[in-house]
This record gives C-alpha cells, structure tokens and sequence, in this order.
C-alpha cells in the first residue's frame, strides 16, 4: 500500500444504547461526538451498525468497554450488584455479582 494511503479496518458494532456508549467513552477517557447518524469515540466512527477505525485494538476496547456497560446496567435493572476487577482496556475484566 502507498505512504499517503490510510488503511481502516470496519466491522460490525451494534452500539444500541448510546447513553451507555457514552459511559463507555468516560471508562476510557475517549471523547464522544455525534454528528447526525455519525458518532465518533475517541478513534472509532460508527455509522449505522458499522464501526471503523486505523487499528482492530481500538474498536476491540471500545466494545469490551460498551460491553461492560450493558451488564452493569443490567445487572442494576435486575436487582444486583457488581464486584469488578480488571480494567476495561485490558482483555481480563471479570465480574461477580450479589442479590441486594
């Protein structure tokens, strides 16, 4: 590929819930702009269901950190609460959780 040519990597992101994408950005520290049907965090453009970036690892930690925002949110819905360690950037984030 020529020097002056940008290689983007884009798959599939089903971001449903952009008030949890939100947290996800604050998780990671990544700004999020949405410009109509077009959001951007941090290095990831998602448009419509697809998300694009310069490198795979940027689109893999901001799903892992979506992720992760789902199951809390879910987890409070039902009722329970969560005990994490890890980090979202990292690939070892677990989670327990107890009936409150």
């Amino acid at each position: 590929m020529p020097c002056w040519e940008v290689n983007r990597v884009s798959v599939e992101f089903k971001a449903e819930q952009e008030h949890l994408l939100k947290k996800a950005a604050v998780a990671l520290n990544w700004e999020f702009s949405k410009y109509g049907s077009r959001v951007q965090v941090g290095p990831v453009v998602i448009q419509g269901e697809r998300a694009s970036a310069r490198a795979q690892e940027s689109i893999n930690v901001l799903k892992r950190a979506y992720s992760f925002e789902v199951v809390k949110a879910a987890a409070k819905s039902k009722g329970w609460a969560g005990a994490w360690s890890g980090s979202v950037t990292s690939n070892k984030l677990q989670a327990s959780f107890k009936k409150f």
